[in-house]
């Protein structure tokens, strides 16, 4: 709700006029059950939780990395592993991913449900089956989907998501513009890609937070392929039935990393408008945070095991000192 300069204005005169009330009422309390006292103390409180929101630091978070990588939980991990404090946990953040909102079309969710038809049929096995599968009977049975079966699924796949694709990126984006030009103080969830063709919209996108007053953090989970494979398959099995192909994500991951590591030189140098970069290892589902960068400073690692899944993506960015 957003709460004009006129509007705490009426507020703060109210309070002052209880406080007058006030002086007194500890030798007249009230009949009721709520003394005026009271009444002002709660007042007081909410004021000063106004100029609070009002003052706090925005943050505009960007979650960049191919399908399935696990990016809306590596928000969760950075925050969790007490790194920067991202949220106010008394406001809700504002979500913006292409993917749900192209879920949310009624013609979307039409058409992919005859392409998980198809995965199900290719997988031999009922629909009421899938909801009560294990994780390892889930893992398993996305093997079992032939590379013939695998390339029909994501070809019908690709087709439905990208004949929905351009009225949700429309769509997000008139979000996020409204989101950063808002009066109130919420922080904000942006997820892409982070391949050659979302890195500069990215950038462009945090430049204008930046002019907005936000802290700008890009978080990068990274897994290995044939994990970001299994993931698409079983989420494509019990979830919706979309299935990214397996090109796209092997070419879409090796462009983020790319990216990544041109976006982590410039933050180093303070050419950038991004605050901070996160590297979060979600090898193996761990959600650990793995390396920590700040604008006009040097890469650091927080050197775990967790790295060594990864180990020849972490060599390839500055400053490795991991061993």
């Amino acid at each position: 709700m957003k709460i004009s300069a006129f509007s705490l204005s009426i507020l703060l005169i109210v309070t002052l006029k209880l406080a007058k009330v006030c002086a007194t009422c500890q030798l007249a309390p009230l009949p009721s059950t709520t003394t005026v006292c009271e009444v002002e103390k709660e007042l007081n409180d909410k004021l000063k939780k106004l100029k609070d929101h009002s003052n706090r630091t925005k943050n505009l978070i960007i979650t960049v990395g191919p399908p399935a990588s696990g990016k809306t939980s590596a928000v969760d991990n950075v925050q969790n592993q007490a790194y920067l404090g991202l949220f106010d946990p008394s406001l809700e953040p504002r979500k913006i991913i292409v993917d749900d909102i192209v879920s949310s079309f009624p013609e979307f969710q039409q058409e992919i449900g005859h392409v998980k038809t198809i995965l199900l049929k290719a997988l031999d096995i009922k629909p009421e089956k899938v909801e009560n599968l294990t994780e390892e009977e889930l893992n398993e049975l996305a093997k079992k989907l032939t590379p013939a079966a695998a390339d029909l699924v994501c070809a019908a796949s690709t087709s439905v998501y990208y004949s929905n694709c351009s009225w949700a990126d429309a769509k997000s984006s008139s979000l996020l513009l409204e989101a950063i030009l808002s009066d109130t103080p919420h922080d904000i969830i942006y997820e892409a890609t982070g391949n050659d063709g979302s890195m500069p919209w990215v950038k462009q996108v945090a430049d204008l937070g930046k002019k907005y007053g936000y802290h700008t953090v890009v978080i990068y989970p990274v897994a290995p392929l044939d994990e970001l494979i299994s993931r698409s398959r079983q989420r494509a099995i019990k979830g919706e039935g979309r299935l990214p192909c397996e090109d796209n994500i092997k070419a879409t991951a090796e462009q983020a990393q790319a990216q990544l590591i041109t976006l982590m030189n410039e933050v180093t140098k303070g050419n950038s408008p991004i605050d901070y970069v996160f590297v979060v290892d979600k090898g193996g589902h761990k959600g650990q945070v793995a390396t920590k960068l700040e604008s006009g400073q040097q890469l650091e690692y927080i050197c775990n095991n967790a790295l060594k899944v990864n180990a020849e993506f972490y060599k390839k960015l500055p400053g490795y000192t991991c061993g």
